[in-house]
């Protein structure tokens, strides 16, 4: 393709494999990397990507850690793991739509992974057969045991953390570096539009109490004009502590917002 055209903007921090190219500073860089890659046959690669608003998750099991250090009553433990309870239950009963997706069997892709689902597919009556659902108890156990140590479904998605690129645009024009999000605010869309009122903010891995961060997310006219094109970005004050409270995570990361 032409390297007039603009596919993707990063930063140093954001390449590592940069260091491979600053041996020389010429094409001979290039030339090694090339040599490397049929000597280990090992490319450099993209780790993480965005999802559109139509790929992006609407639950996500959570890492254990964001629960075990919650003081919770057994209440509230007990509703924040209803959604996985029931979707177990779901499944283990043969439920159609609910075993089906789990078992990767969705409209547009119907390769069964082996001979138990292409019979399901063919019968979906046979989920009520006891050797089928023996199958998938044994499917469900290492979820189950999962979820005994909080790797729970949740109502959240990873998505980069970004600093007010607002902010960002202002100092680089000179001017007073204002933003438009206040230290308490975060910008964020998915499918059905702007995320608004109070958000849990997570980053994984989690290590302590201090990491649960509630951030108000707010809907902006500037903010929309400029970035509601953005996908699967959490955006937050300039100023703020925010990602030192993330354990220090870099303005690129990825992290949960959980209604």
């Amino acid at each position: 393709h032409s390297v007039d055209d603009v596919m993707i903007i990063i930063s140093e921090s954001m390449y590592k494999g940069l260091k491979y190219f600053k041996r020389y500073g010429d094409r001979r860089d290039w030339e090694h990397y090339w040599e490397m890659f049929r000597k280990y046959e090992h490319c450099i690669g993209v780790a993480k990507w965005n999802f559109s608003k139509e790929e992006e998750p609407v639950y996500t099991r959570g890492n254990y850690q964001i629960f075990q250090d919650l003081d919770l009553s057994y209440y509230d433990f007990s509703s924040l793991a209803r959604k996985s309870f029931d979707w177990i239950t779901k499944i283990i009963e043969g439920e159609d739509i609910h075993t089906f997706c789990f078992l990767g069997a969705y409209a547009d892709n119907c390769e069964p992974l082996n001979n138990y689902v292409n019979a399901i597919l063919k019968n979906p009556a046979i989920l009520k057969e006891y050797t089928v659902r023996n199958y998938m108890i044994s499917l469900m156990e290492k979820y189950i045991d999962d979820m005994k140590c909080g790797k729970l479904w949740i109502n959240a998605c990873f998505k980069f953390l970004v600093p007010d690129l607002i902010m960002f645009m202002e100092a680089i024009a000179g001017l007073p570096a204002k933003g438009f999000l206040a230290y308490d605010e975060f910008y964020s869309t998915n499918r059905d539009g702007n995320l608004i009122g109070e958000y849990l903010i997570e980053r994984n891995p989690h290590i302590c109490p201090s990491e649960h961060v509630i951030l108000n997310g707010v809907s902006d006219e500037v903010g929309d004009k400029y970035f509601g094109h953005l996908d699967n970005i959490c955006m937050v004050n300039g100023k703020s502590i925010t990602p030192q409270r993330l354990n220090r995570s870099g303005l690129r990361r990825r992290l949960s917002s959980c209604d």
